[in-house]
């Protein structure tokens, strides 16, 4: 018996450690519910489990990514399927609006609502995300950007090859320049007698107020050096010779001192004894005097051969001082005269030295030319005496423009129409600047125009200078004119960009024409187009050449190509009849030939031709490019023919554009590159073709039905891919849930515990437990047994 070394309890507690282990074990087991709970339990089935589990948690994260991105398609889908009922709304209303029933008015209010319609679309383009990730201008398929701002990448379907990622160098030469748009409006006549049109310079010194009783006619005002002096016959009626039988020394009239006179005086025949070589007249003398005063005088005078019979001294009734024998008649033309003969004499003297302190004294030039349209012809204008045959008209009033600066000043003359004795005495009311040119002494000839002014007569054509309140377009059949409140016109151009005038009743033609022009120029942005003054937009005042070749109408032009430059005007339906504008020169789109290569290795991509500003697949066949209407394209005023011609560039136009893919990826596969990539096309209006959906007549209404069906067939074929990648995420979904269903039930099988198994071994390892401690029990109480041989 020993007591050192109890060799019994070491074998006892060695089985009863080992049995505890195999328990601790068994109960790691049967609590965890595996069979491998750390590497010692089975290395290699740990190492395979882990693996599996990582494809298992990668799966149920690409079942949730795939969810989402169902989600995002939904978002994209509900989005599209509202711009899809606006797209069909804005096709009801354009056919409606291409119904003739419909007025200029009411196709207006379609067209408010089709570009509300318009901004929604843009806005939900712009706006709709997901996760704040935008779906739908573009930027889910590519970002592209150009080394010139005229060039833009659109998308507008699904991407090929590999997206189209890339520097492309596109090389543009229009092979046919194409024509721009030219419309020309009604022949505008004036509605009533005496309607004044006038075209100031633009420095005038003088602006025209009331005009009364001056005839029908061309007028020009000027100032001229004071050089000017005479006495004439201007104008007879019912005399057999002319110039009258009258003699005049245009020397001998006298004015009161320091006055300058010029006068235009009336003589009718009152009656004629030849027996005493007497002929009596009734005269009328409208004055204007050096200060710019104004004086009328009527008076019964007889003429002999030895001339006035007034005595030795000197007549002055007429306001100005006639001496003996300055007007006489010459007896052989006696016969001449005949009761009921008119004719008007010019007097126009000047005061030297001038009474002006200055020395300025200048003359006012007043040109005529009657028109020979109205009440008959106008019959021989002798100037001087001289048996000369002209229509020119030329009087002159002898003025201080000291003394008259600042003033209102009426000039008054006589006319007459020798075709049918009708006489005028017109006035013409000027209101004079604070200051006037001052003109040097022996000038030859006018050196300042103040205005130009025609004095019209119903039915005749209008002019730039005419007021609309003087047109009789602007009045309607009951006599109401449809300017007495302003009105407006909007004038929408073919890019989609519009602007708007307003009309003034008193604008004259010739404003409005610059209205037209500062917002086709400006506001429309064309005049970037343009090298010089900005033509757009004029009144024909003169037979001009070309489809222009029709006085009295205005014409409103584009230096744009195609339909770009197209312009559509939307007013009340009373305003736009007033103008009546037609198409006279339809738009033309350019053809381009292209050639697109590879900007770092010169690679060619592809070669193109196409018309209009759109290259649609040449850089990628979802890819459009849209360029400048106007690149490679000069556009050049051509005077003869008073229209832009537009003229190739000699130079290739060339841009270089960049485009990098930026589709949207779902990672749909718990491994490396098993994704689904989406790529979404731009929805905005200018993707879809809707800029130019104007329905403000019947015309451009039935167009925009056709550009409209165009957008609803390319979101329909987004809606329909977006269905087709839905569906395939579906099955996507459903093949990653079968995935991870059988991976986690391969997982567990290795992973796992058989808890039948584990409960008997451990229950085996339980009892051997129990049994081991009593055995190691046993073996500690072996060595009591040696006190017993101590006792």
């Amino acid at each position: 018996m020993r007591i050192n070394t109890n060799a019994s309890g070491l074998v006892a507690y060695n089985a009863l450690r080992g049995t505890n282990t195999s328990h601790e074990r068994s109960i790691g087991r049967l609590s965890a519910g595996l069979r491998i709970n750390s590497a010692a339990d089975d290395a290699a089935g740990l190492a395979v489990s882990e693996k599996i589990r990582s494809q298992i948690q990668g799966l149920d994260q690409a079942v949730r990514n795939s969810q989402d991105g169902v989600s995002l398609i939904q978002t994209a889908e509900g989005a599209l399927g509202e711009v899809h009922s606006i797209l069909q709304r804005m096709r009801e209303l354009s056919v409606q609006a291409a119904n003739d029933t419909l007025t200029a008015d009411d196709r207006k209010f379609i067209q408010y609502e089709i570009d509300e319609l318009r901004s929604e679309i843009d806005r939900i383009s712009d706006t709709t995300q997901f996760n704040r990730k935008k779906l739908l201008d573009g930027s889910s398929a590519l970002l592209g950007s150009a080394d010139n701002l005229d060039t833009q990448a659109l998308v507008r379907g699904e991407l090929s090859g590999s997206q189209g990622e890339g520097n492309f160098k596109i090389s543009l030469r229009a092979i046919d320049a194409g024509q721009a748009e030219i419309q020309k409006s009604n022949i505008f006549k004036i509605k009533h007698d005496g309607a004044v049109q006038v075209s100031y310079s633009d420095d005038s010194v003088a602006t025209i107020g009331e005009i009364d009783g001056t005839p029908p006619g061309d007028y020009t005002m000027a100032i001229e050096e004071n050089s000017k002096g005479g006495v004439w016959v201007q104008q007879s009626y019912g005399f057999d010779s002319y110039p009258p039988p009258l003699d005049i020394d245009q020397f001998s009239f006298f004015f009161l001192p320091n006055q300058s006179l010029t006068a235009s005086v009336l003589f009718e025949v009152k009656g004629i004894d030849t027996a005493s070589g007497a002929v009596t007249f009734s005269v009328a003398s409208s004055t204007f005097s050096y200060s710019g005063e104004t004086a009328e005088f009527k008076d019964e005078i007889v003429i002999t051969q030895s001339g006035i019979a007034s005595g030795a001294a000197y007549y002055s009734n007429l306001g100005f001082d006639i001496p003996p024998g300055a007007l006489s008649i010459d007896m052989s033309g006696i016969n001449d005269y005949k009761v009921g003969n008119k004719m008007i004499m010019k007097f126009a003297f000047s005061d030297f030295p001038p009474v002006d302190p200055s020395g300025n004294d200048v003359n006012i030039s007043l040109d005529g030319t009657l028109n020979q349209e109205w009440g008959g012809a106008w019959g021989e204008i002798g100037l001087n005496g001289a048996d000369t045959v002209f229509y020119d008209r030329q009087n002159w009033y002898n003025i201080a423009p000291t003394l008259i600066a600042g003033k209102s000043v009426t000039l008054r003359q006589f006319f007459l129409n020798p075709e049918t004795g009708e006489s005028f005495n017109g006035s013409l009311n000027l209101r004079f600047s604070d200051t006037l040119p001052s003109v040097t002494a022996g000038l030859d000839g006018r050196t300042h125009t103040f205005f130009k002014a025609s004095i019209a007569f119903a039915g005749c054509v209008a002019t730039s200078a005419s007021s609309l309140r003087d047109v009789e377009d602007f009045w309607d059949a009951n006599g109401r004119f449809i300017l007495d409140d302003p009105k407006e016109i909007r004038i929408i151009q073919g890019d989609g960009r519009s602007a708007a005038i307003t009309l003034y009743g008193s604008d004259t033609l010739g404003d409005v024409a610059n209205k037209f022009n500062m917002a086709i120029a400006e506001y429309l942005g064309q005049i970037k187009y343009i090298t010089g003054p900005a033509r757009l937009s004029s009144v024909v005042d003169e037979k001009s050449p070309g489809v222009e070749a029709v006085r009295g109408v205005m014409l409103l032009r584009t230096a744009v190509t195609g339909g770009a430059g197209r312009l559509i005007l939307s007013a009340e339906q009373d305003v736009l009849a007033a103008f009546g504008f037609n198409v006279i020169q339809s738009a033309r789109e350019v053809r381009y030939s292209a050639h697109v290569t590879d900007a770092h290795s010169g690679n060619l991509v592809n070669d193109a031709e196409f018309s209009g500003n759109v290259m649609t697949g040449a850089v990628n066949r979802g890819v459009d490019v849209v360029f400048d209407p106007m690149i490679g394209i000069d556009a050049v005023w051509n005077d003869a023919t008073l229209k832009y011609d537009l003229t190739s560039k000699p130079h290739l136009a060339e841009r270089t554009l960049h485009l990098a893919d930026n589709a949207a990826v779902l990672q749909v596969g718990a491994n490396e590159g098993e994704n689904l990539t989406l790529s979404i096309a731009d929805i905005g209006v200018s993707a879809l073709g809707l800029m130019d959906v104007v329905v403000v007549d019947r015309e451009s209404a039935s167009r925009s039905i056709t550009v409209i069906e165009s957008a609803i067939d390319r979101v329909s074929s987004q809606r329909a891919l977006f269905g087709a990648y839905q569906n395939r995420l579906e099955h996507t979904i459903t093949n990653l849930t079968a995935a991870n269903q059988n991976m986690t039930v391969s997982e567990s099988v290795i992973r796992d515990a058989d808890m039948a198994k584990e409960m008997m071994e451990f229950t085996k390892l339980n009892i051997l437990s129990q049994v081991g401690a009593s055995m190691l029990a046993q073996a500690n109480q072996s060595p009591q047994n040696v006190l017993s041989l101590l006792r």
